[in-house]
């Protein structure tokens, strides 16, 4: 009868040491999990932001080569100075965009701030496109001016 009992106690013993071992082995898993995504998380949030970066790059490029094809094809004296113009600054700030690493130093508000300057400035290109520009030149009557500064209305 003793062996019986041994037999017994030894079979308790192993799905006791076995129930234990598979407790904790959830348990580590599940903090394996919990430790994981959050990680797997921030890795995306990174990859999206680059790809952001990298996007908004690229249509920095293209955008400027739109303004030089406009530049080109202008027949209006307006629509060249205005699209030399909107060149001229997006050419200062590649050139601190390509100092400072090819944008890698901007924030994510900047590049979204950068974004949303693209999108204005791919209308302007639109405008300009067809003829349309965006300032009129104003033509001053000098003497009315001048006989205004004279009465003193103008000072």
């Amino acid at each position: 009868m003793r062996r019986d009992m041994m037999t017994a106690r030894f079979k308790r013993d192993y799905v006791a040491f076995l129930a234990v071992a598979l407790f904790f082995g959830i348990v580590a898993v599940e903090v394996m999990v919990a430790i994981w995504i959050p990680m797997q998380m921030h890795n995306d949030n990174l990859f999206a932001e680059r790809i952001i970066r990298i996007r908004t790059v690229s249509r920095f490029d293209v955008v400027r080569k739109r303004f030089r094809a406009i530049i080109k094809a202008a027949t209006n004296p307006n629509v060249t100075l205005e699209a030399n113009m909107l060149l001229a600054e997006m050419d200062a700030l590649a050139i601190y965009m390509n100092a400072n690493d090819n944008s890698k130093h901007l924030t994510g508000e900047q590049v979204k701030m950068l974004g949303d300057t693209l999108r204005e400035l791919e209308l302007q290109a639109g405008r300009l496109t067809q003829g349309g520009v965006v300032t009129e030149a104003k033509e001053i009557d000098v003497e009315k001016t001048i006989n205004a500064i004279a009465e003193g209305k103008l000072k």
